[in-house]
């Protein structure tokens, strides 16, 4: 028993003498600037795992430290770390130190993020409008695509004060087409007809736009030759985002479909949208002055008449259903430090129409009787082929410049063909008549634009 006693006695003596050969590190770590104390900061001796994390009042204790000289590294986030050096710890006492940390400011370079305006939103559009100090209305590819609109003389209509004429010539506020005003893309539009300045509405497609706005009223930056108002047309952009869409469609008419129509001989091509000289006036036809002098059983007028291709006769087809598709590519590419953006758009429809509508003019009416004129039935069938194709690029020659390249064509044919069946109650009573009428015309539109924009670096200017 005694001599366990002796042994744990020895043992402490030991451990105590240990303990009282070795030293303490103890501090205090505060900011530089506030004086205020850090917490959670770590002072770890230098090269050593051996450390302490600092208390609520920015205090640390490093307890059981041999003597010697040492470093203490200490360390926090968003602080810069800082080294004690020659930090001197003797047997038995307690060594203090005092460390100031200070902010770790580290000066970022410049950031430039770049995004393209996404102007085909409802959103987009509501801004606009609202941020505009005209009176302005609009529609956006957004609503667009939840509509069944095929062209932008149809959209047209939609916008409040706003007419359609001839399924083609938009109206504002009850002015005629001629004196409104139509920009794509910025640009004034070319006119559609040739004897007079007008803008068909049918000719651009009503995917190919991302924006319609018609400003009513005027201002600086509008031209100012209109008086009704000023259509501006955006067509789709370049986006960044690669995409591939293909879709393909077919209508069903009633009266129509699946019906028997009436035409008169075309070309080939009428599929396309054109005419490949089927229809044209054969070569060495006499001039117009030329048949009105002559008299009516010259010669000139017999041989005029016998070298026109004999194709007055109607044809009998059924009309099958409208069809139609539309293919859209979205691709992104970089040719050294140059990034180029392209979208390419095609979209082709063909379509029928058939109807019956009656043509009567009167003499004199009484109260409760009416003389007619004459009375015709009139059966018109239509066929409309489109073909649109638009191809824009965009080229990124760096940070503050671009250029891009804009381009849309549009290839209308209408192919009608009017069958008049009735008899004239004045001239030729009792007789029954049968008139034909051929009409065909193939329109084309392209619309071209080069812009570049860039910016100038304000900092070189200062």
């Amino acid at each position: 028993m005694i001599h366990r006693l002796y042994f744990v006695l020895l043992l402490a003596s030991v451990t105590t003498l240990t303990w009282a050969q070795n030293g303490t590190i103890a501090g205090k770590v505060v900011d530089v600037k506030t004086q205020e104390e850090i917490i959670g900061a770590n002072v770890v001796i230098e090269g050593t795992t051996v450390g302490a994390a600092t208390d609520m009042e920015g205090n640390f204790t490093i307890n059981n430290v041999k003597p010697g000289v040492y470093s203490l590294v200490v360390s926090f986030v968003t602080y810069k770390t800082h080294l004690i050096k020659d930090v001197v710890v003797e047997s038995g006492k307690k060594t203090t130190v005092e460390v100031t940390l200070a902010e770790d400011i580290a000066q970022l370079e410049e950031i430039i993020v770049t995004a393209k305006k996404d102007i085909a939103t409802d959103l987009n559009l509501m801004n606009s409008i609202r941020e505009s100090k005209l009176v302005v209305s609009g529609i956006s590819s957004e609503q667009i695509t939840k509509l069944p609109d095929r062209d932008v003389a149809q959209i047209a209509q939609r916008v409040p004060g706003v007419a359609i004429v001839d399924n083609r010539f938009v109206v504002v506020r009850g002015v005629p087409e001629r004196y409104n005003q139509v920009m794509i893309n910025g640009a004034i539009a070319p006119s559609t007809e040739i004897d007079r300045r007008s803008f068909s509405f049918d000719m651009v497609p009503a995917g190919a736009i991302d924006q319609m706005l018609i400003y009513k009223s005027g201002t600086a930056e509008l031209p100012g030759d209109f008086a009704g108002g000023v259509i501006q047309l955006v067509t789709k952009q370049p986006t960044y985002e690669p995409f591939t869409t293909f879709g393909l469609n077919f209508g069903y008419r009633t009266n129509t479909t699946f019906k028997e129509t009436l035409s008169s001989d075309g070309s080939d091509t009428d599929i396309l949208g054109f005419d490949n000289g089927f229809r044209s006036i054969p070569e060495g036809f006499p001039a117009t002055s030329t048949l009105v002098a002559s008299s009516k059983n010259s010669s000139v007028r017999e041989r005029a008449g016998k070298s026109l291709t004999n194709n007055f006769d109607t044809n009998s087809r059924t009309a099958p259903l409208d069809m139609g598709f539309n293919f859209a590519l979205s691709r992104n590419f970089n040719v050294g430090n140059l990034k180029f953006n392209n979208l390419t758009a095609l979209s082709y429809s063909n379509s029928y129409q058939n109807y019956q509508s009656d043509f009567l003019r009167y003499n004199t009416f009484t109260a409760t009787t009416a003389e007619k004129r004459f009375e015709y039935k009139d059966n018109f069938y239509a066929n409309d082929v489109r073909v649109n194709l638009m191809h824009n690029w965009l080229v990124e020659l760096n940070d503050r410049n671009r250029i891009e390249f804009k381009n849309l064509f549009v290839q209308l044919g209408e192919n009608e063909t009017t069958v008049r069946v009735g008899d004239d109650k004045i001239q030729n009573p009792n007789v029954d008549r049968t008139n034909y009428a051929y009409h065909y015309l193939s329109r084309s539109i392209y619309s071209g634009q080069l812009e570049g924009t860039h910016e100038l670096e304000m900092d070189r200017l200062n």
